[in-house]
């Protein structure tokens, strides 16, 4: 016995069989949604972390945590003080009483440079009014003029900086221009050398 088949009777018994049921098939639907969009979101790796590269720093400077300086001639307190390693000359002049009222206040304004940091076993002279500069150059720092192959930046002649890496005669010339020094490092601050040419020579140039 053959069973006839009603194809619009199947799909009106569906429709009413989804109409029934349509709480069933919309949580259904929407479960099978979030299944599909965990899926995307999963196989795109759109939650994977980001891998960030800290480049370091060019100049990688390591700066002493304490440094030890002396500071003599015409201060109110000279002596030996010890600071951070991050401390500038004007820091130094205030803990020694500041300028006595003899002091070479023209040397001071055209040749001290407050804002320059300080260096480990630096010593810093003040001049009196009417002290010759030229001797108190060699004041300025515990090492001797080319003492041990080192040139002096306060009394090395021409000849002696030209000879230096990168150096030349013009730069030899604004060198002596500048003087005098406090810091081989003024060389950098004041602009008188670029600062690649500066890390070249610094260890072969003293006060």
């Amino acid at each position: 016995m053959l069973v006839s088949f009603d194809p619009k009777q199947l799909l009106e018994k569906v429709e009413e069989w989804i109409f029934v049921n349509r709480r069933i098939v919309l949580l259904a639907g929407g479960g099978l949604l979030a299944v599909l969009a965990g899926i995307f979101v999963y196989t795109s790796g759109f939650f994977n972390p980001v891998k960030v590269e800290v480049l370091g720093t060019e100049d990688s400077t390591v700066v002493p945590s304490k440094i030890v300086v002396e500071i003599a001639g015409e201060v109110i307190r000279p002596g030996v003080y010890e600071f951070s390693g991050e401390s500038r000359i004007d820091e130094l002049l205030v803990r020694a009483g500041g300028f006595t009222a003899n002091a070479d206040r023209e040397w001071i304004s055209k040749s001290l440079n407050r804002a320059a940091r300080l260096v480990d076993g630096q010593k810093i002279y003040i001049p009196a009014k009417g002290e010759v500069v030229s001797n108190v150059v060699t004041q300025l720092s515990g090492n001797s003029g080319g003492a041990g192959g080192v040139v002096s930046i306060n009394t090395a002649s021409l000849g002696e900086l030209d000879k230096l890496s990168g150096i030349g005669q013009v730069r030899a010339q604004a060198i002596v221009d500048n003087r005098p020094y406090l810091a081989v490092e003024e060389l950098f601050s004041r602009k008188v050398l670029p600062k690649s040419v500066f890390e070249k020579i610094k260890d072969k140039i003293g006060l």
